[in-house]
């Protein structure tokens, strides 16, 4: 969990789900340089790679969706438990890399957290056919809004140009990013060209400014 510093007003809350393998204090650390102070941002941790390694050095993932659901489901409820009328539960935000977007997509539709705008990055975009418009369609009667498909290879933009187009047939607002180079990643070019959508993901929702 990564606690934004002076909350003085109740403050929205960003889920972000690592990739398998990964680590959610990574993943925590690259968001907080975009939120700032406008949210809290939880990253659910999942189960160690290798029980047997120390846990400072493990990696982490995900068994299934509905296990990452779970800890989602847990991880606001501590959250709202600890701090109170300075979280803001209504429509948060969810973010995930590889597996964590992939699993994302799949419980964006269904979760009781309702989300309203995901950022799904080399993952999620429809590799395994996440997307269709009865998908997008439920999704949106859920409270969803907006979603960014990032992508670092070419592969993954052909094929979130389909899921693209079913989600806006959907009710959902789609915007594609390619950062060109960066792979299967989430740091360097991918996360440059993550803060400069940042911006159009969060558009339309007052919570997210800075005080």
């Amino acid at each position: 969990m990564s606690v934004p510093r002076g909350a003085t007003r109740p403050k929205p809350v960003l889920v972000v789900a690592h990739g398998a393998g990964d680590r959610p204090e990574w993943q925590c650390q690259v968001w907080r340089g975009m939120v700032k102070d406008a949210a809290f941002i939880l990253c659910p941790r999942g189960f160690p790679t290798n029980p047997y390694v120390p846990p400072e050095h493990s990696g982490y993932f995900y068994t299934t969706h509905h296990a990452l659901g779970n800890e989602i489901t847990l991880g606001l409820a501590a959250l709202r438990e600890r701090f109170g009328e300075y979280v803001d539960m209504n429509a948060p935000a969810y973010a995930g890399f590889s597996q964590g977007a992939i699993m994302g997509a799949l419980l964006l539709p269904n979760h009781p957290a309702r989300f309203a705008r995901a950022a799904l990055v080399e993952g999620g975009y429809g590799l395994f056919h996440e997307w269709n418009i009865p998908v997008a369609q439920k999704w949106k009667a859920r409270g969803g809004a907006r979603a960014l498909l990032a992508c670092g290879r070419a592969r993954c933009v052909e094929q979130a140009l389909t899921s693209a187009s079913h989600m806006r047939r959907g009710g959902i607002e789609v915007h594609i990013v390619h950062a060109e180079g960066a792979g299967h990643s989430y740091g360097g070019r991918m996360e440059q060209s993550l803060r400069a959508t940042y911006a159009w993901l969060i558009e339309g929702d007052p919570r997210w400014s800075i005080p």
